[in-house]
């Protein structure tokens, strides 16, 4: 007969290595926030569930596919700044922070997870790096919305963020859905990769009710979590095999959110299977959507458009020097002119000014 080390042996034969993390408690006395960046994220909140309600404006959740660098963030964020200022009696302008990247096979995992771009560099350094970034943006008094993709990771970096969202790959899983009813900031859940929409909504059904789950405490201690359910659950269409931002299928999800007993709020995404992973036709479904908000349809609450400094995407060099500054590692963008001259048009659109130069002066 073994004792417990032969048992630990046998349920640890494959593993390489142990990195202790900090627990969420700990992380967070080495990084204390300033009074008025925390009243940025509850002013934000507040605004995106008044929105959510059915009482405010519509939401615009803009930026990068995935945050690689810093100074790059930060740079995007001061642009997007004084967009937000210009357009705020009609949109919120929010920006999308994306650290943590579903992998279908293979790819980079994202900022906290691979901070290096490596394969070898510490999660630890990446939720710093995170954490410098998230502050810097709630310097500029933007709201950021993120989506997670680990249980743990709200201990960690939840109390900077406005919303956030779970992937099309993890909308059907079980704990995320729980772990969404214990947020205490709106939620979105995504369709499935294939389309389906079923899927986002059992997510926010799950979310909406009182839950149990098995994660870690603010100490880091192995926990059963209970939740009170989050009210601000809803669903984000992002395409599939085909799109469905259009107007029937928006119709059709809404009818399905009524009979399932939620609030009919969708977001659409304007890239992904919208697009038809094309980032140079996300200009087309902003527009179609936006259309769609003027002829009626409030509950289609907000819109979500990839973007960055500079066009397109690259793939991650042997030497991160060669790295281009500014252009995705991951999806492709569209360039953040491109991106504030739709969003100015569709502003001004009713106002029709004598001038069409709409881009913002940096």
């Amino acid at each position: 007969m073994g004792d417990d080390t032969d048992l630990l042996d046998l349920l640890g034969d494959n593993i390489t290595m142990t990195e202790r993390l900090s627990s969420p408690l700990e992380f967070r006395k080495q990084f204390p926030v300033p009074y008025n960046f925390v009243e940025t994220v509850r002013q934000g909140r507040s605004e995106l569930e008044n929105i959510l309600d059915g009482k405010g404006r519509t939401a615009i959740i803009v930026g990068p596919c995935s945050i690689h660098d810093e100074e790059e963030a930060l740079e995007y964020a001061r642009q997007l700044k004084i967009l937000s200022d210009r357009v705020s009696d009609k949109f919120m302008i929010i920006m999308r922070t994306y650290f943590e990247k579903p992998r279908t096979c293979l790819g980079w995992p994202g900022l906290i997870d691979d901070p290096g771009m490596d394969s070898i560099s510490s999660a630890e350094e990446g939720y710093q790096k995170v954490w410098k970034i998230l502050i810097g943006i709630a310097e500029l008094g933007l709201p950021v919305q993120t989506e997670f993709l680990n249980t743990q990771t709200p201990l960690y970096i939840g109390g900077l963020v406005t919303c956030a969202s779970i992937g099309a790959r993890t909308s059907e899983t079980q704990d995320f859905k729980k772990m969404a009813s214990g947020l205490s900031m709106p939620i979105g859940f995504k369709n499935s990769v294939g389309g389906r929409v079923t899927a986002a909504i059992n997510g926010a059904k799950v979310a909406s009710l009182p839950n149990k789950y098995r994660g870690i405490d603010i100490f880091g201690n192995a926990a059963v979590i209970s939740t009170k359910g989050n009210q601000y659950s809803y669903i984000i269409l992002r395409g599939g095999d085909e799109p469905n931002y259009f107007s029937s299928d928006v119709y059709n999800a809404q009818q399905d959110l009524a009979l399932a007993g939620l609030p009919r709020n969708v977001v659409i995404d304007c890239s992904h299977g919208n697009s038809r992973k094309d980032h140079t036709k996300q200009p087309e479904v902003f527009s179609d959507v936006m259309s769609q908000i003027s002829s009626g349809n409030d509950r289609i609450v907000g819109v979500m458009i990839e973007s960055n400094l500079k066009e397109g995407n690259q793939r991650i060099p042997t030497d991160k020097n060669d790295l281009q500054k500014g252009v995705s590692v991951t999806d492709a963008c569209l360039p953040c002119e491109d991106t504030q001259e739709i969003i100015l048009e569709e502003y001004f659109k009713d106002s029709k000014p004598k001038t069409m130069e709409y881009r913002v002066a940096v």
